[in-house]
């Protein structure tokens, strides 16, 4: 292992401080999508009898389980799991409804001390948690109704040249990050990337951390696609527009829905469906990957295409500086670890 687990200490001179009494230790696994890493968060956690918060921002919403990589219910009732089944698919949600939840979620288990693990993938999500939020004040609906209202080109045009350091950051395919940059621009007359560099102070300010890196990943993620479709994932789809409809399926900012939204209606056929959801979740994972080298205070584990989740564990566990509630297994003979 290369180095002990380094401790985040960020200032907090003339920053609004968090009012949430801090646990002694969380322990963050983190890696990109098809990394393995839910899976090695939930046999850690029972191993070690932790709790799982989720830190996944598709995994929020109701009705969403397959094709969102969400726990099962055999899963879910081995491990006490927390971040899922927030909102339902026509109700917004933000880094900072997140930010919420994540602190009502601290505050329940802090007296319980019991060991907590932070698991997912959502870089934005882990830099709020653990740099801060930048304080964004509420922008008019009507202004974002305005920029609903532009064509995509329209609104690359008009980030490109208003707020060039955002542009090169985000994903400007993507028209909700269009829109969120753009409005705070109209609406406070300062560009993102400037609010981005004002932060409150962190959630979490003291944090163990690792990030699962596999060789091979696209086989994974391929090989992974090919599972969730076998596991159902198609008769979700057909359910949630049963319920919901197709246009609001079909608009899901998680990948897959829209092709497999396709698919039930006749429109593609399931090879092409396959294939563009491999792509797309290649694409999104090499986005994670870019995102997560520009953050820090995580150890790296750089894995086999197949490492088993047991041996990833073993190699967590035996890192020094580790807290002892991780390192230890809650089965073992003599009185349970305290967290610290």
């Amino acid at each position: 292992m290369e180095e002990a687990i380094l401790k985040k200490k960020p200032k907090t001179d003339g920053i609004k401080k968090k009012t949430v009494e801090m646990p002694s230790s969380i322990l963050f696994i983190l890696g990109p999508t098809a990394s393995g890493k839910s899976e090695v968060a939930h046999q850690l956690a029972i191993q070690c009898g932790a709790s799982i918060f989720c830190m996944d921002s598709m995994q929020v919403y109701r009705g969403l389980e397959i094709g969102v990589g969400k726990p099962t219910l055999k899963e879910k009732a081995e491990v006490s799991y927390h971040g899922l089944d927030l909102v339902n698919l026509d109700q917004p949600f933000d880094v900072a409804a997140y930010l919420e939840e994540a602190k009502r979620f601290l505050e329940q288990r802090h007296p319980l001390e019991q060991p907590m693990i932070i698991v997912g993938g959502t870089g934005l999500y882990y830099r709020a948690l653990t740099q801060g939020l930048s304080p964004i004040p509420e922008i008019d609906p009507e202004i974002r109704a305005e920029i609903e209202n532009l064509s995509l080109a329209q609104m690359q045009a008009e980030l490109q040249r208003e707020d060039p350091e955002i542009w090169s950051r985000i994903d400007t395919q993507n028209p909700r990050r269009l829109i969120r940059a753009l409005e705070v621009k109209r609406g406070t007359g300062i560009p993102l990337s400037e609010w981005q560099r004002r932060h409150e102070a962190p959630l979490i300010p003291d944090f163990s951390a690792f990030f699962l890196h596999r060789e091979e990943l696209r086989q994974r993620i391929d090989r992974r696609a090919v599972q969730m479709i076998a596991q159902g994932w198609r008769e979700e789809v057909e359910e949630l527009v049963e319920e919901w409809g197709e246009e609001r399926v079909k608009g899901l900012p998680a990948i897959g829905y829209n092709h497999l939204t396709d698919l039930f209606k006749g429109t593609m056929t399931e090879a092409l469906a396959l294939e563009r959801i491999q792509q797309e979740t290649w694409q999104y994972a090499r986005r994670q990957l870019t995102w997560f080298r520009k953050e820090s205070k995580y150890i790296p584990l750089n894995l086999s295409v197949d490492t088993p989740s047991a041996v990833v564990i073993e190699s967590i566990r035996r890192t020094d500086g580790l807290p002892v509630c991780f390192s230890q297994n809650r089965f073992s003979a003599g009185p349970r670890p305290t967290c610290s």
